[in-house]
C-alpha cells in the first residue's frame, strides 16, 4: 500500500515546475528518512524487550531425587547366618548371637509360673561378658552366666515369670548389658496372655 502511494507521488513529479519538484523531492526524502528511523527504532525496542525477557526468565536447576532409604531394623544376624558367612565378615571383638529374642507362652491361667531359657552364643573373636540382666518388673526373675563366654561357646539365660496378680495380654522385657561395642545392650521379650483361673483350660 505504501509502495503504491510512493509510486503515485513520484509519477506526478515530471508534471510539476522545477521549484515544486524540489519541494516534493524534499518531502519524499523526509518521508523515506522517517520510515527508516521508525523501522530502526522498532527493531531497537524489540531487542530491548527480548533482552529484558531473557533476564527475567527464571533459571531452573536440575534436581536429583534420592531414593528413599530402607527403614532401619534393630536386629542381629542369626547364628546360622553368621556360620554361613565368610570368616572375614564375622565381627571382631565379642558378639552375642541369639537363637531367638522373644518367647510367646500363649494363654496360661493366672498364678502359673512361666519358665524359659534363651540360648546365646559368642560369635565374636573375644570373650563376651554379661555385666547385668535386668527384667522390666519384679515378677520376672532371670539367671545368667557370670563368667566370660569364650568365642564359639554357648550359654543360656533362664527366665521365670510369675503370673500371680496378672490378667490379660502381657509383654515383659529383659535388658542385657554386655561388653560389646558400640551397641552393648540386647533386649529379650516374654509375651502371652494370662486368663482367669475360673475359666476352662485353653
Amino acid at each position: 500500500m505504501l509502495n503504491k502511494k510512493v509510486y503515485t507521488f513520484i509519477s506526478v513529479l515530471p508534471k510539476l515546475s522545477n521549484s515544486m519538484q524540489v519541494y516534493y523531492f524534499l518531502i519524499l526524502f523526509a518521508l523515506c528518512v522517517g520510515i527508516n528511523y521508525n523501522f530502526a527504532w522498532a527493531q531497537k525496542k524489540q531487542r530491548a524487550r527480548d533482552k529484558k525477557a531473557k533476564i527475567e526468565q527464571p533459571t531452573t536447576t536440575p534436581v536429583t531425587l534420592m531414593a528413599p532409604e530402607p527403614p532401619l531394623i534393630n536386629s542381629k544376624p542369626t547364628e546360622k547366618e553368621l556360620e554361613k558367612s565368610p570368616v572375614s565378615n564375622k565381627p571382631k571383638g565379642p558378639y552375642l548371637v541369639l537363637e531367638s529374642d522373644s518367647y510367646n507362652f500363649g494363654k496360661v491361667k493366672q498364678g502359673e509360673v512361666i519358665k524359659h531359657s534363651f540360648r546365646i552364643k559368642n560369635q565374636g573373636s573375644a570373650d563376651l561378658l554379661l555385666t547385668s540382666v535386668k527384667p522390666s518388673c519384679g515378677c520376672t526373675i532371670s539367671e545368667w552366666p557370670k563368667n566370660a563366654i569364650k568365642p564359639g561357646e554357648t550359654a543360656q539365660i533362664d527366665v521365670k515369670f510369675n503370673t500371680a496378680g496378672k490378667l490379660g495380654k502381657q509383654k515383659k522385657s529383659i535388658t542385657i548389658s554386655t561388653n560389646m561395642e558400640p551397641n552393648n545392650l540386647v533386649v529379650l521379650y516374654l509375651e502371652g496372655e494370662v486368663i482367669n483361673p475360673l475359666l476352662p483350660s485353653p
